[in-house]
């Protein structure tokens, strides 16, 4: 059970001295890596805070002397089984977790089957800046067909970033990493939208066709992808801008 790890409790059920509290478990289906944080009890894909017995994952170190322990006080009772069992295929279902009371989720889609998601989620003591103890740093998967992160302000690339609401009249803007493997139609889906007071705004900015999605009122935007063109993929097509209403 992930969400017993600690980083500063030592008598924790899971201690990991200078570990990160995300836990990174490859999907073999879409190739992407999805995670889970002990510390925002956020998930991305079909990850959860349980790690099935025999599943391989990854965890982050942020210093030279990482360690991590495993108690018995740990294991969980019953055995993973369906779609949050990551080690065979198995069909897509949406799960249920627990979370910081505001965010909203964006998925990619290539198909039924290839997407992956991102959670931007909003938290009064956050920063802009990638924070190990409650961000998760986005990982290339194996062959993914497609990707999609958010950038921090000092760009590092993430599958969950949590950052402050804006104040008074300023904008937040939150750049966008959008990659995939062939040419093609491509969707970003917003899903999840949690508690996140009317008085923001959200808009997706599409650079690269100088269009905008009020994210909000509005679930779905269909966009192209052209491999031979690098301003259609990248950093520097989408941003999302959070701002007073």
């Amino acid at each position: 059970d992930w969400s017993t790890f600690s980083n500063t409790v030592t008598t924790a059920p899971i201690y990991g001295a200078s570990v990160n509290p995300t836990v990174y478990i490859l999907d073999p289906i879409t190739g992407s890596y999805d995670t889970y944080n002990a510390v925002t009890g956020i998930a991305t894909g079909e990850a959860t805070n349980v790690i099935p017995s025999g599943q391989g994952f990854f965890v982050q170190s942020n210093g030279h002397s990482s360690t991590l322990t495993f108690n018995e006080t740990a294991k969980v009772s019953t055995q993973v089984t369906g779609s949050n069992l990551l080690m065979a295929a198995r069909p897509r279902a949406a799960i249920s977790q627990n979370a910081y009371s505001s965010f909203m989720r964006l998925n990619m889609v290539t198909n039924s089957i290839y997407q992956n998601d991102i959670v931007i989620g909003f938290n009064a003591a956050s920063t802009t800046n990638f924070n190990g103890n409650e961000d998760s740093e986005f990982l290339n998967g194996m062959s993914a067909p497609q990707s999609i992160a958010a950038i921090s302000a000092d760009s590092v690339k993430t599958a969950v970033k949590w950052v402050p609401f804006p104040k008074n009249m300023s904008n937040l803007v939150i750049r966008l990493n959008v990659n995939a493997s062939a040419s093609g139609l491509y969707t970003l889906q917003r899903t999840d939208f949690k508690e996140i007071p009317a008085l923001y705004e959200i808009w997706l900015m599409d650079h690269y066709k100088k269009d905008s999605l009020d994210i909000r009122n509005n679930t779905s935007y269909a966009f192209d992808i052209n491999v031979d063109d690098t301003a259609s993929y990248g950093s520097n097509r989408f941003t999302v801008v959070v701002r007073q209403n």
